[in-house]
């Protein structure tokens, strides 16, 4: 009579199934992750661009209703004051240099544009200032995709419309970004 065969282990067929199991789940997640990651990002730019859109209200409200000129005025400036960009009195106009205007406490956009933050480029670019009063009256801050894979809208917000603006998906430049603020809103 035949001996009963000891086997230990496994066999090649059930290690070929657990390996095609492991694939076929982690090729169902990783589209999952990137869309929860990208959605994520997008969202995370939106608050970012809303935080600026509060710290230029305040910022303008504070300062002659100026905007400011650079994104780096909105910041704390390592606890140094930061002058308004309008001219103040006197034959010779100066930049009123008292009062502290640190309203957005992001490091990471103050420290000047662009800057890059959750996967987005942020851009600031302030409109022209009055020869006269040096008083700006707009601005446009742009967020695009440091990567496609990073985000799929190109995303603004201005001045005029206090309202974000998202691009058509999987338009991610500048020059869309721009163009955004005339898309639909978020």
């Amino acid at each position: 009579m035949k001996g009963k065969r000891n086997s230990k282990g496994f066999t090649l067929i059930e290690l070929l199934v657990t390996v095609a199991i492991i694939l076929v789940i982690v090729a169902i997640a990783i589209p999952s992750y990137l869309s929860a990651k990208n959605a994520a990002n997008k969202s995370s730019g939106a608050a970012t661009l809303r935080s600026i859109n509060t710290s230029e209200s305040l910022y303008q409200s504070n300062c002659f209703g100026s905007f400011s000129s650079t994104i780096v005025e909105l910041g704390n400036g390592g606890g140094t004051l930061t002058p308004c960009t309008p001219f103040v009195g006197g034959a010779t106009p100066t930049k009123m240099t008292t009062g502290t205007l640190a309203t957005l406490g992001d490091t990471a956009l103050t420290s000047g544009s662009p800057a890059t933050k959750g996967g987005y480029v942020f851009t600031y670019t302030p409109g022209a200032a009055d020869a006269t009063t040096g008083v700006i009256s707009s601005w446009v801050e742009t967020a695009i995709p440091v990567t496609p894979g990073s985000g799929t809208q190109a995303l603004c917000i201005d001045s005029s419309s206090n309202s974000i603006h998202a691009s058509a998906v999987g338009t991610n430049t500048a020059g869309v970004a721009t163009g955004a603020c005339t898309d639909p809103t978020l």
